[in-house]
């Protein structure tokens, strides 16, 4: 997860992902760099991404929710946090309670945390040693024991790897696409690739993703392709973004954008626009959202050949049927 510092114009790494093991199963590192977490961040409604435009959430839920989904029931894992200069355990109390213990780590044991991450990042491809002090570092899936969540004592479980591969899913940056199958804008992203058609991310993290028998959409109608919205906030059930209008200006906000980038794009918006059979989500909005450019495009689109009359689909019914001429809905 690169970007490239602005003031020096290097690449640097925001963080990593790590997974280690054998025999299809092993323990899960996840480390965001230059990072930290408070304890007021265990709370209910506690986060650190109020007004961060570039980060998706800000409930102050996602904590809490991925540390009970990770630690009960079958998944049954071990999880640890290291940040600030200490280390936080987490597990269920003998009543139940799910409870982060905090304990401060020393000066040695910093040194030798350092250390170990540096002989670490030297002989494997991780990016850069992890800091106890500068970033945050959860490890799930350890073989230690702990509490269920109904008190009881239990050997915490490994994380398997086909689990670890579903995980990633969640996330654009880490699902393997098609050259040229991701067009990106100022909006948002335009997904092609046959793997990512009919799923929508917010920000990168996939919000929901469509079957044989539900659409990804708000609207549940089809969708053709995928999106990945630049901006918007998630619903409280975090599978759509706020409501089925937003939604549809984002869609064709991305649009918009991908139309300036590669003209040729129009033949795909004016296919769904004009397909009689199937009404995908994805142009669900386009009477109260489309914007004058796309409709200039659409429009020099439809008329590049001479001998064609378009006209508004309410006016059909008033088009006598001897007329000899190809007709094409578009909209008014």
């Amino acid at each position: 997860m690169p970007y490239i510092n602005a003031a020096n114009d290097r690449k640097e790494w925001l963080g990593y992902i790590r997974f280690k093991g054998r025999d299809g199963e092993g323990t899960l590192e996840i480390t965001n760099r230059s990072a930290t977490l408070q304890p007021e961040h265990l709370d209910l409604g506690g986060t650190s991404k109020t007004g961060d435009q570039h980060q998706a959430g800000a409930h102050g839920e996602g904590l809490k929710i991925a540390l009970l989904v990770l630690m009960r029931g079958r998944q049954n894992h071990s999880v640890r946090c290291r940040t600030g200069g200490f280390n936080w355990k987490y597990n269920f109390t003998t009543m139940g309670r799910l409870v982060a213990r905090l304990r401060r780590m020393s000066p040695e044991n910093i040194y030798k945390a350092e250390d170990q991450a540096q002989r670490l990042s030297e002989r494997t491809l991780l990016p850069f040693a992890a800091k106890p002090t500068r970033d945050v570092q959860f490890v799930i899936g350890e073989g230690s024991r702990g509490r269920d969540e109904y008190g009881r004592a239990v050997k915490r479980s490994p994380v398997k790897v086909n689990d670890f591969d579903d995980w990633t899913k969640a996330a654009l940056f880490l699902r393997d696409a098609e050259d040229g199958a991701m067009i990106s804008t100022e909006h948002g992203d335009l997904l092609t690739d046959t793997q990512l058609r009919g799923n929508i991310y917010l920000k990168g993290l996939l919000l929901n993703e469509s079957t044989d028998i539900r659409s990804a959409s708000i609207t549940n109608r089809p969708l053709k392709f995928g999106y990945n919205f630049l901006l918007g906030r998630t619903n409280r059930e975090r599978q759509s973004v706020g409501s089925a209008a937003e939604e549809s200006y984002r869609i064709l906000a991305i649009w918009s954008k991908v139309l300036a980038k590669k003209p040729e794009k129009v033949q795909e918006l004016s296919d769904m626009l004009n397909d009689n059979e199937i009404q995908y989500a994805d142009v669900a909005g386009a009477k109260d959202y489309m914007d004058s450019e796309t409709t200039s495009r659409l429009k020099g689109h439809l008329l590049r050949e001479d001998g064609k009359w378009y006209f508004c689909g309410e006016d059909k019914s008033n088009v006598q049927p001897h007329l000899r001429f190809e007709m094409q809905s578009f909209l008014c």
